[in-house]
């Protein structure tokens, strides 16, 4: 993917978190998140495009108020959202809700690359130039345990490699039992 001057993320990510917010801690907890992160009048736009730094800073925002571990659950929501979307992704297969990934990736980042290996049990997923910082590479960790959750499969992802730790890409390893 052609580097771009601005590294942008589309609406509806950020818009997952927000329903997260909203949910666990009310109108008063996302107002007060939306303050925080510059933006508190702002309507987000499904399909609008936003600066990554946004998505960021409301994920920054959840783990500075009530801990780190809520932005994993705030990304294991977000993957799991939409009720219809994880009937169908019973029925089409951890393979195939991962091949879709990859097309949502480009869908809604203007930056970066994931690669995902699918074999027997278990998937490589790997993103290029695509964390923000660690706790973006946290909420990518939660997002994939959100895919195994959707489509009912208990198994784990362990993040193996980090860009903010020396390595080229950042590399999470999911099982399941099958």
């Amino acid at each position: 993917m052609a580097e771009t001057a601005e590294r942008m993320t589309r609406g509806g990510v950020i818009l997952g978190y927000a329903r997260y917010i909203k949910k666990k801690w009310g109108k008063d907890g996302l107002e007060q998140c939306q303050r925080a992160v510059g933006m508190p009048n702002a309507k987000i736009l499904e399909d609008g495009w936003y600066p990554e730094k946004v998505n960021c800073d409301v994920l920054h925002w959840i783990a500075d108020n009530h801990g780190r571990d809520e932005v994993f659950k705030a990304a294991v929501y977000t993957v799991n959202g939409n009720g219809v979307i994880a009937f169908a992704a019973r029925m089409a297969g951890i393979r195939n809700v991962l091949d879709r990934g990859v097309e949502d990736y480009r869908r809604n980042f203007n930056f970066g690359e994931i690669k995902v290996n699918v074999g027997d049990g278990r998937a490589t997923i790997t993103l290029t130039d695509s964390p923000f910082d660690e706790l973006d590479c946290y909420s990518w960790q939660g997002a994939f345990q959100g895919v195994l959750d959707m489509c009912k499969l208990r198994g784990k992802v362990e993040q193996t490699e980090c860009t903010f730790k020396g390595g080229k890409s950042c590399v999470y390893e999911m099982t399941w039992d099958k």
